[in-house]
């Protein structure tokens, strides 16, 4: 099974020794294997996806960026984290709960349809395909994408409403920037007119506005994922 992005945190922790060691563990980095201490008396954090993974596995870090935008990550005072603190029993139950979570939106999604996947930004549009940010649906869920062409790169292509319109897709799924950082939420307001209206999505009210913050702020930590997770499932269940 193919998994969602989670900043290859869950997946470093099941690779890593399966309980806390006194002295150094080695873990898998984006940059390959280190050797760090384990259980480190101090640390700081600056990922916001290392942030909320680390908040699911109960680890509270010394250090955080003062503003973390998330509403659920607000008690935080606040990358392979569970070996490194003793947490691997932890990362598994949770790593299993994400799997189930990844299962259900595979079997939602299945036979449903195209989706174009889009981030508004005030009047602007991007689109997001496979190998992008927010593109990771289209892979780990094996959701058929609705226009095929759009570049792999993570900040996506800036689409136009008429190139929605050609696409036709069966769902629109929104990431709403604005909302994500505290500004007047206006996708609902940019994606108002006769292009969108008139794709099957627009038609068959298929049009799915996802919690921006976790999407936007902390894409790849563990609640961010799950959470879309749970929004897909449903809004493709109904």
């Amino acid at each position: 099974m193919i998994r969602a992005p989670l900043s290859g945190l869950l997946a470093a922790l099941m690779l890593a020794a399966p309980v806390a060691q006194a002295g150094p563990v080695t873990v898998l980095t984006a940059q390959g294997e280190a050797t760090v201490p384990a259980t480190p008396a101090k640390i700081a954090v600056f990922d916001i996806a290392a942030i909320d993974t680390l908040a699911a596995l109960g680890v509270t870090p010394d250090g955080t960026p003062d503003k973390l935008y998330l509403d659920y990550l607000s008690r935080v005072p606040l990358s392979p984290m569970g070996t490194l603190f003793g947490k691997t029993e932890q990362a598994a139950e949770l790593l299993a709960r994400y799997d189930g979570a990844l299962g259900a939106a595979r079997t939602a999604v299945a036979g449903k349809g195209t989706a174009l996947i889009v981030q508004t930004n005030g009047p602007k549009v991007s689109a997001y395909g496979k190998g992008s940010r927010f593109g990771w649906p289209h892979t780990a869920l094996d959701l058929p994408e609705a226009y095929a062409n759009l570049n792999p790169d993570t900040h996506g292509d800036a689409v136009s409403f008429e190139l929605i319109a050609k696409a036709n897709p069966d769902w629109l799924i929104v990431v709403d920037r604005a909302a994500a950082i505290g500004e007047t939420a206006s996708a609902q307001e940019t994606l108002n007119n006769p292009q969108v209206a008139g794709t099957t999505a627009g038609k068959k009210g298929q049009i799915l506005y996802l919690s921006s913050g976790p999407v936007y702020i902390a894409g790849g930590g563990y609640t961010s994922i799950t959470t879309t997770l749970a929004e897909l499932t449903a809004a493709f269940s109904k």
